[in-house]
C-alpha cells in the first residue's frame, strides 16, 4: 500500500503514538497516516459491480500473549463499550494485488468480534514497536489484526455539490465531527448472493441506510471504488469510493429533511461546490483531470427527471400520511 495525507491529523511521523485529531474534522481517506492501494486506473477506479470479494467463515483467533489482557479489557469495558452486543465483524486478510495488467479488484474477508477489534484499538495500535510490526505484515501482504472494513464514500450529487456530514455526537469514532465521506461497515447480508455483487450490495445498503436513497437515485455504473486504504494509527482498513447522483443538491437535501433513514449517524450537512472540495482534496483532482487521450471516466447518464419526480412524490406521500395520522386531512 503507497502513502496518502489525511486531513484533521498532525503532520507527525507514522511511528509517533500520540494523536492529535481535530475537533472538527473527521479523518478522510487518503491522508497521511494511511497507506494506499490505489485502482491502477484511478481517473474512473474499479465499479463495484466488478470487484470480487470471497470470504472464509473461519474467525479470527487472537493471539495466546493478547487472550488474557482481551479478557481483562472486556470485562472491565462491559457496559461502556456495550460489549453485550460483541456482534460479528468482517475484517480484510489480504492486501490487495492490482496492476494495469490485472486490473480486478478482489477482497478477501473473515469474521472478527467487535470486542476484538476496539481491543487492538485501544490496546495494541497505541504501541509503536506493536503497531510497526502489524503494519509491515500489510505491506508484505496479510493483515494480521482484527478491524472492522468499512467504506467511505463521498457522495456527489448532479449539480456537481459534495456532501459534507457532522456525525453525531453518539457515534464511537469521530463524534461531533465534520466528514467529506459517509461511511458503513461490511456486514454478513452483504455477502449473500455472487461474490462480484457484494461490494455493490454493500454501497446500495450504505446509500439506503446513511441517506435515505433508493436504486432510482443513481445509476449502479456510478459507484466506484478508488481504493484501499490502511489507517495505521488506529489498525483499520478501508474502501475509499464515490458516486455520482441523479439527484441535484436541492433534491437530496429534500430526502434528508423529509424521509425517515435507517441510521442517523449524522445530525447536520451541507453541500460544497466541487471544485472547491478537490482544492482542499487534491487526492481526488485526477478524477477530474483525464488524459490527453480523453481517458477520463464520465459518470453514466441517469435519468435525473425521473430521481427528482420519485422524491417529491416520496415526500408528497409522507406528508399525506402525517396528516391522515394526526387527522388533519386525507
Amino acid at each position: 500500500m503507497q502513502d496518502g495525507g489525511m486531513t484533521g491529523y498532525s503532520r507527525r511521523s507514522w511511528n509517533d503514538t500520540r494523536r492529535e485529531p481535530s475537533r472538527h474534522l473527521m479523518p478522510s481517506p487518503g491522508t497521511k497516516h494511511s497507506r494506499c492501494r490505489p485502482c491502477p486506473y484511478l481517473y474512473r477506479g474499479w465499479p463495484m459491480s466488478e470487484v470480487r470479494l470471497y470470504h472464509d467463515t473461519k474467525r479470527f483467533s487472537l493471539p495466546e500473549k493478547y487472550k488474557r489482557a482481551h479478557q481483562e479489557y472486556f470485562e472491565r469495558y462491559y457496559q461502556e463499550k456495550r460489549f453485550f452486543d460483541d456482534g460479528v465483524k468482517l475484517m480484510l486478510t489480504r492486501n490487495p494485488i492490482a496492476f494495469s495488467d490485472s486490473p480486478t479488484l478482489v477482497l478477501y474477508t473473515q469474521e472478527t468480534l467487535y470486542s476484538q477489534v476496539q481491543f487492538y484499538r485501544d490496546n495494541v495500535a497505541v504501541v509503536t514497536s506493536e503497531r510497526d510490526a502489524l503494519i509491515r505484515t500489510v505491506v508484505e501482504d496479510s493483515v494480521q489484526f482484527p478491524h472492522s472494513l468499512c467504506m467511505h464514500i463521498v457522495v456527489v450529487t448532479n449539480d456537481d455539490k459534495v456532501l459534507i456530514t457532522k456525525r453525531s455526537e453518539k457515534v464511537a469514532y469521530s463524534p461531533g465531527t465534520w466528514a467529506c465521506t459517509v461511511e458503513e461497515q461490511l456486514a454478513p447480508q452483504d455477502l449473500q448472493g455472487r461474490a462480484n455483487g457484494t461490494v455493490l450490495r454493500w454501497g446500495e445498503r450504505l446509500l439506503a441506510e446513511e441517506l435515505g436513497l433508493s436504486s432510482e437515485a443513481y445509476n449502479k455504473d456510478n459507484l466506484r471504488v478508488l481504493s484501499v486504504f490502511l489507517e495505521s494509527d488506529i489498525l483499520n482498513v478501508s474502501l475509499c469510493a464515490y458516486v455520482i447522483l441523479d439527484l441535484e443538491s436541492a433534491d437530496l437535501n429534500q430526502i434528508l429533511h423529509g424521509l425517515p433513514r435507517t441510521d442517523y449517524e449524522f445530525t447536520e450537512w451541507a453541500f460544497l461546490e466541487h471544485q472547491a472540495y478537490l482544492s482542499r482534496n487534491p487526492w481526488l483532482t485526477i478524477l477530474n483531470s483525464g488524459t490527453a487521450s480523453g481517458r477520463c471516466w464520465r459518470p453514466v447518464p441517469g435519468s435525473q427527471e425521473s430521481a427528482a419526480a420519485k422524491t417529491r412524490g416520496a415526500l408528497d406521500n409522507r406528508r399525506s400520511a402525517q396528516r391522515r395520522a394526526t387527522g388533519r386531512g386525507g
